[in-house]
């Protein structure tokens, strides 16, 4: 397990600081995804492919979360 930084926070106080925040996020998230598509990858290794699957489904949804991240940070650099 590790540290959410700034977890509970919400004084930023420029749009500067929430995008380097969203960026960092964005990162992170980007991380859990690779994380859980390799646990993912084990489960099916192990035989239990329904698990997988439904693995696979929460990667998909976290990508789908990451690219609205993805578009906000678009939004803000214009």
């Amino acid at each position: 397990m590790h540290e959410h930084a700034g977890a509970g926070s919400s004084a930023h106080s420029s749009p500067a600081e929430i995008q380097a925040m969203l960026k960092y996020m964005l990162a992170h998230n980007e991380h859990h995804a690779e994380e859980l598509s390799d646990l993912s990858h084990d489960l099916s290794h192990l035989g239990l492919d329904g698990a997988a699957r439904e693995l696979e489904l929460c990667v998909e949804e976290y990508k789908r979360g990451n690219n609205r991240l993805a578009s906000v940070l678009k939004k803000l650099e214009e």
